[in-house]
């Protein structure tokens, strides 16, 4: 029976968050040992939170990273059969309170609108040489935009190495009106049940952000040997590392802060361009998400936020 118990207590987390809350723990270590010189021990008091939560703002982290490390620290509690209150005190939701208001005046991570798209689309002619290059790359830049892709679903990563985009699992309508993408798995599909998505061509006179275009191009010059979607000319995978890095010397082509851009801008880039023309369930649906969270993708546009009187007098 105990067995049992150890059992489904190791299943109640997901894989993803069991690595999260690994590398939370191993974090937290390496601050008690500098902190105290000695591993840390458990119970942990409220006072050691609150130094742990002054520590990770000084890092520069987010009140989300933030929440991340306390419930990977209360987890870590109730698992060894303490109480998981110090985590939750009084104190320590003040100093997230002021995490939050500070870390709103920092640089935040900026989303790509279509017009950034094309720029980026035309940039990449500058930065590589090889055809087979400059479209494998606008093929990704415009699947990861329009799909509402996480960087983990359509490159490689340590993290998640079974989350493989591979060629099977693309197919091209023979009209060149969608193209179909099977993800296998991903954040908010644990147990690998796998979702089709269906992204469809670009009107016409926009051919060049076209993702059906863009995808045909590729697949053109990749061939259609077995094995991952994305890869270069030699055959290895394009990493989420490597995808990072070549997107932020784009943006620095196209004349915008290479800090404040990040591959998660082309999700939240393809949210804010969908939001207002698609209902909300719809949008979760494409996007894929389980929650409200989807609202905080959306960026609205300054002259959405200043044309609405307007819209309110207007059948005055």
């Amino acid at each position: 029976m105990r067995a049992e118990k150890q059992r489904l207590r190791s299943k109640a987390l997901a894989p993803n968050t069991r690595k999260l809350y690994a590398a939370a723990w191993k974090a937290f270590k390496r601050f008690y040992i500098s902190l105290y010189a000695r591993p840390p021990h458990l119970p942990i008091s409220v006072s050691v939170i609150e130094y742990y939560v002054a520590h990770l703002s000084q890092l520069g982290k987010s009140v989300e990273t933030a929440r991340v490390h306390l419930s990977a620290l209360a987890h870590r509690l109730r698992s060894k059969g303490y109480s998981a209150r110090c985590v939750h005190a009084h104190k320590v939701k003040e100093l997230l309170r002021g995490l939050r208001r500070t870390s709103a005046h920092r640089g935040t991570r900026k989303h790509f609108t279509v017009h950034y798209m094309s720029l980026l689309c035309t940039a990449v002619a500058s930065l590589f040489t090889s055809l087979y290059d400059i479209a494998l790359f606008r093929c990704m830049l415009l699947t990861a935009f329009f799909a509402l892709l996480r960087v983990s679903e359509y490159a490689t990563t340590h993290h998640s190495p079974h989350r493989k985009l591979l060629l099977k699992h693309v197919r091209v309508a023979t009209n060149a009106s969608h193209v179909q993408l099977f993800i296998q798995s991903s954040k908010t599909d644990q147990f690998s049940q796998g979702v089709t998505l269906y992204i469809g061509s670009a009107g016409i006179g926009h051919t060049h952000l076209c993702p059906v275009r863009a995808m045909m191009q590729y697949i053109k010059y990749r061939g259609h040997s077995k094995g991952v979607l994305f890869q270069w000319q030699s055959g290895r995978a394009v990493s989420a590392t490597c995808f990072s890095r070549i997107l932020k010397q784009l943006v620095g082509l196209i004349k915008l802060d290479k800090k404040l851009y990040t591959p998660h801008s082309l999700r939240s880039g393809g949210c804010t361009a969908l939001a207002g023309k698609v209902p909300t369930w719809k949008l979760k649906a494409i996007g894929r998400w389980r929650s409200s969270c989807v609202e905080r993708y959306i960026r609205i546009p300054r002259r959405e936020l200043t044309s609405y009187v307007r819209e309110m007098t207007s059948g005055f």
